[in-house]
C-alpha cells in the first residue's frame, strides 16, 4: 500500500510524521503532522478502489517551494477491526484533504496564503461588455499573487459568452450607437452611450427616422395614429401650443410622447441584427483581457491557457461569469 498512492505508483520521495495519539477503549484517535518530501508520481495503477482524483493539480497546490508538503491531519480508528492498518489510516485522511482541494481549488490555494479564494474563481463582465471592471482586476491581482507563490500551477481562461444575456446586451447596445450618431450625440471612445433621451427632439427624429428606414413609413404612421386614438379614448387634452409643436414636428396630437417612443425603442432593439461572430468575439475579448491584465501583473505566457470558445448559462441583465481553471504544469 506504501508504495501506491491514490491510483498511482510513487517514484520517489518520502514522508516522515509528528505523531500525537490517545488509545481509549481500543479506539485510537489524534493528530498527524505529515510531511511528504519531493514526492514524485509514477505510473498510474489500475485498481479498483484507487480515487478518481487529479492527484497532480492537489500536489501542484500543496507543495511548497522546497518540493515540501506540511499537512495537519485527524486520524481515527479501532484497534479491534482484523483490517486495521495505521498506514491505511493515514492515507485515508491525506486522500480526504485531497478530495477537498480538487473540488474547490482556488478555496485551498487561497487559505495557504491567508486569502479568501472562494470567489476568485469566477470573473465577472457586464453583458454584452469585454471591459474589465475594478473589482475584478483585483480579483486578477490575487491570482497572480497566487500563482507567484505555486509556480508548478497553470490557468485556465476560457472564453466564455451567454446567449441570452450577451446578445440582448448587444442589441441594446447597437441601437443606442445608431441613435446617438443619428442625433448628433458625441460618444467618448471606449463608452457605451447611456439610454436615449426621449425628451431630447433629436433623439426623437433618430428613432423616427431609424424606425421608417428600417421597417418602412406605414409603421411610423400606424404607431402615430395608435398614439392617437389611445390619448382620445382615455380623454387626454393637448394644449394648443402642443398641437402646433406636435404638427411642426411631425409627431402624434398626444400630450405624452414617451410611451410612443418607448414602444419604437423596444421594436428597434428586438430587431436589431447581430453578426454571426459577434458572441464568439465577444468572449475572446474578455479571454484576452483577462490574461494581458494576468501578465502585466507578473504571469508568464506559458502558464496561461485559452481554449476553446464555450457558451455558458446566465440570465439577461445578469453579469456574465467567466470561470478560471486550475491544472498542473
Amino acid at each position: 500500500y506504501s508504495m501506491k498512492f491514490a491510483g498511482y505508483k510513487i517514484a520517489s520521495g518520502k514522508i516522515s510524521l509528528d505523531l500525537n495519539y490517545k488509545v481509549r477503549n481500543s479506539k485510537l484517535e489524534g493528530e498527524n503532522k505529515v510531511v511528504l518530501d519531493q514526492l514524485t508520481l509514477g505510473e498510474r495503477v489500475d485498481s479498483p478502489d484507487a480515487m478518481k482524483l487529479p492527484l497532480e493539480l492537489a500536489l501542484a497546490i500543496l507543495k511548497d517551494s522546497d518540493g515540501k508538503i506540511d499537512l495537519d491531519l485527524p486520524v481515527s480508528g479501532s484497534l479491534e477491526d482484523p483490517q486495521f492498518s495505521y498506514g491505511a489510516i493515514v492515507w485515508k485522511a491525506v486522500l480526504n484533504v485531497i478530495g477537498k482541494i480538487v473540488t474547490a481549488p482556488f478555496r485551498a490555494l487561497g487559505a495557504l496564503f491567508g486569502i479568501s479564494g472562494d470567489k476568485l474563481e469566477s470573473i465577472d463582465f457586464d453583458a454584452g461588455s469585454a471591459v474589465l471592471l475594478p473589482p475584478e482586476r483585483e480579483k486578477l491581482k490575487q491570482v497572480a499573487t497566487l500563482l507567484s507563490k505555486r509556480v508548478q500551477l497553470k490557468l485556465t481562461v476560457p472564453p466564455h459568452y451567454s446567449a441570452a444575456a450577451d446578445s440582448a446586451a448587444l442589441r441594446v447596445s447597437g441601437v443606442r450607437r445608431e441613435l446617438a450618431r443619428r442625433a448628433g450625440v458625441r460618444v467618448a471612445d471606449g463608452e457605451e452611450p447611456g439610454p436615449p433621451d426621449l425628451a431630447d427632439r433629436a433623439m426623437r427624429n433618430a428613432l423616427r427616422a431609424l424606425l421608417t428606414d428600417r421597417h418602412g413609413a406605414p409603421e411610423w404612421d400606424q404607431r402615430k395614429a395608435e398614439a392617437e386614438q389611445t390619448a382620445a379614448a382615455a380623454g387626454a387634452q393637448v394644449s394648443v401650443f402642443e398641437r402646433a409643436q406636435r404638427i411642426t414636428q411631425g409627431e402624434p396630437q398626444v400630450s405624452d410622447l414617451a410611451p410612443l417612443y418607448r414602444g419604437i425603442l423596444d421594436r428597434l432593439i428586438a430587431s436589431q441584427p447581430l453578426a454571426a461572430e459577434a458572441l464568439p468575439q465577444l468572449a475572446k475579448r474578455r479571454s484576452d483581457a483577462i490574461v494581458e491584465a494576468l501578465k502585466t501583473a507578473g504571469v508568464e505566457a506559458v502558464r496561461l491557457a485559452q481554449p476553446a470558445v464555450e457558451k455558458i448559462d446566465s440570465a439577461a441583465g445578469k453579469p456574465v461569469p467567466l470561470k478560471l481553471g486550475l491544472s498542473s504544469r
